[in-house]
């Protein structure tokens, strides 16, 4: 009895400097290896289509359609299902599925295993950011939160160079296979690092300043798909978002491809090339980005939107 009312006392009060930073930490690695294995397809893609005996087009259903049909599909179910149970369970498990379907990448014997394996990884990565955004704006108040999530964005940048050179390195070590047992693996150990070295902080608690927070069930899922439909903003945002990723993922998911076929590029030297670009431009736009986001839109919240469409333009 006493053991578990101090236990209690301890969930309840509020998490440290450190802690908080350790989660952000934790979070950012979590979504590198998000893009990590998301994007290590798209260094190893000259050699599978080569071993597998694919075409261009099969690759880039693999790429592109494989992964991302479940992926856009599943995400708003389980963000409702992270506002009524454990985000930090959600994202361990989802963790857990998609580094095992990497992992069967690497074992796959023709196109439907490999479009399969990727189908799996789609349904695994659709469970990671949305949980991930809810706990960053728990644990850091409203005037670190455009930062915080800068930095837990680092993921994108880092996880793609990483999946790039690891992926290319490892494919000409070994080979395309252990490339993806290998960072499937590593996720696979990661998940109950996180499962069990990160709590749930109380929803709304950080900005609650000390007062006591009035808990409020969340709303049923018609009803959130209701008040969606009828927001304008939103559309117009899911509409600029899907178009930057039809450009965004295209270009880098055919880069690789390019620089071999056009270039001459042998595969280590088009991953340190390739990582090297991703990673650089990635972390000055989004550390930039929150930077300058935290600054301006303390005067205006309008900032907040001005931001990325000048870097889009």
């Amino acid at each position: 009895m006493v053991d578990r009312e101090v236990k209690r006392l301890h969930a309840d009060a509020p998490p440290t400097r450190a802690y908080r930073y350790y989660v952000l930490g934790m979070l950012i690695v979590v979504y590198t290896m998000n893009f990590l294995d998301r994007q290590i397809l798209a260094i190893l893609a000259g050699p599978i289509k080569k071993e597998l005996e694919l075409s261009d087009g099969q690759v880039g259903l693999m790429g592109g359609l494989a992964f991302a049909a479940l992926y856009s599909t599943l995400g708003v179910p389980i963000a409702w299902l992270a506002d009524r149970s454990s985000r930090r369970r959600i994202m361990a498990y989802a963790l857990g599925i998609w580094s095992g379907f990497t992992a069967l990448c690497g074992l796959a014997g023709n196109f439907w295993q490999l479009f399969l394996a990727r189908v799996g990884v789609g349904v695994g990565e659709a469970g990671g950011v949305a949980p991930a955004y809810s706990l960053v704006s728990d644990y850091f108040p409203k005037h670190q939160r455009a930062r915080a999530l800068a930095f837990y964005s680092l993921g994108i940048p880092i996880g793609s160079a990483c999946g790039i050179l690891f992926g290319g390195l490892i494919a000409k070590w070994i080979n395309w296979r252990a490339a993806f047992v290998i960072v499937g693996c590593a996720g696979l150990v990661l998940a109950p690092i996180f499962r069990f070295t990160v709590r749930d902080p109380h929803r709304g608690g950080i900005d609650a300043a000390g007062a006591p927070v009035a808990k409020v069930a969340p709303p049923a899922f018609r009803d959130v798909l209701r008040i969606v439909a009828r927001k304008n903003t939103f559309w117009l945002l899911a509409f600029g978002a899907a178009s930057a990723s039809v450009c965004g993922y295209g270009i880098g998911f055919w880069l690789p491809t390019f620089f071999e076929r056009s270039m001459g590029m042998e595969l280590a030297d088009r991953s340190y090339f390739y990582a090297a670009i991703t990673f650089v431009g990635g972390s000055i736009g989004i550390l930039g980005g929150g930077v300058i986001a935290d600054r301006f839109g303390a005067r205006s919240r309008s900032a907040y939107a001005l931001i990325p469409a000048v870097a889009f333009v």
